[in-house]
């Protein structure tokens, strides 16, 4: 549970900007990293260097992606992901958050029938999914 709470303190926020504006500020993801460090400082939990070498590989993997995909997924949601995947620490977890993202966000733009889809709120939810069942 408190792995999760960095992702909880930030949800409101990005949940707000991402549903009004489209946007995820930076400020926000920044703010986030700065409380992923803080918790595992006060956790006595060191957070692996191979994890931030996952959180690249996925920055890089969504960016790539928005590339070819010409602007389908926001350069935020591509930060976002690669910022919690730093609570993962595993390729299959970043899957399954991944998975359930897309579901939930698929559910939401069914029942909105909008165009644009905002995935934030889907990605942190999948992800506090993951960090609390798994």
């Amino acid at each position: 549970m408190r792995a999760a709470l960095p992702l909880i303190l930030v949800f409101p926020w990005i949940t707000y900007s991402d549903l009004r504006f489209h946007r995820i500020p930076n400020s926000a993801l920044l703010v986030l990293f700065a409380l992923t460090e803080v918790e595992g400082l006060t956790a006595g939990i060191h957070i692996p260097s191979t994890r931030y070498l996952l959180a690249l590989w996925i920055f890089l993997g969504g960016w790539i992606t928005r590339l070819l995909l010409r602007g389908a997924i926001g350069m935020g949601d591509v930060k976002l992901f690669a910022l919690s995947s730093l609570h993962f620490g595993t390729v299959e977890r970043c899957f399954d958050a991944l998975l359930l993202a897309s579901i939930l966000g698929l559910f939401s733009a069914t029942i909105a029938r909008r165009r644009v889809i905002p995935f934030a709120p889907a990605l942190l939810s999948g992800a506090l999914l993951v960090i609390l069942i798994g």
